[in-house]
């Protein structure tokens, strides 16, 4: 007999996506905000915090679904090591991209208007949360794809269908 679709542990793999998307884009965005110095871009910075901030949020949802599915999947990986590796730095991520919505926030309402220390502090943040997020997306891949984390296996002969 087949498992339920609606299993804890497949909630990380649906909500995991939404911020891997909308933080490469919004960083994509607010990079070429910083770069190209014409009035459209102006706006770009405002849409790409947007996209910052519900990818950050929904950064924090998939941490939360990935601790409900650790409970279902941690014991039957062969490699306890990387989904440690992937916890550790899906907090990373998280925590540098909360970082940068909270002095962006800061530096709009402080009258600092772009200067360039939030700028440059912006830029390091956006730069290394994208760099974290790719590596946290590998393991998080390679915990699924190479150990079968969350993955149910039918058997030989493909009995359980």
């Amino acid at each position: 007999m087949l498992p339920s679709m609606w299993r804890s542990e497949l909630l990380h793999p649906l909500s995991v996506h939404f911020p891997i998307a909308l933080l490469i884009v919004g960083s994509v965005f607010y990079v070429l905000s910083i770069f190209l110095k014409h009035d459209y871009f102006k706006s770009l910075r405002k849409f790409s915090f947007l996209l910052i901030v519900i990818g950050t949020t929904t950064a924090w949802i998939s941490i939360f679904t990935g601790s409900l599915a650790e409970d279902v999947v941690g014991p039957m990986l062969c490699d306890p090591e990387i989904r440690l590796n992937h916890e550790d730095f899906s907090y990373y991520v998280a925590y540098m991209f909360t970082a940068f919505i909270l002095f962006h926030i800061l530096s709009e309402t402080l009258l600092l208007k772009y200067t360039k220390f939030f700028v440059a502090l912006n830029l390091i943040l956006v730069l290394s949360g994208t760099a974290s997020l790719a590596y946290t997306s590998h393991l998080g891949a390679t915990l699924t794809y190479q150990q079968g984390a969350g993955v149910y296996n039918p058997g030989l002969e493909c009995k359980g269908f």
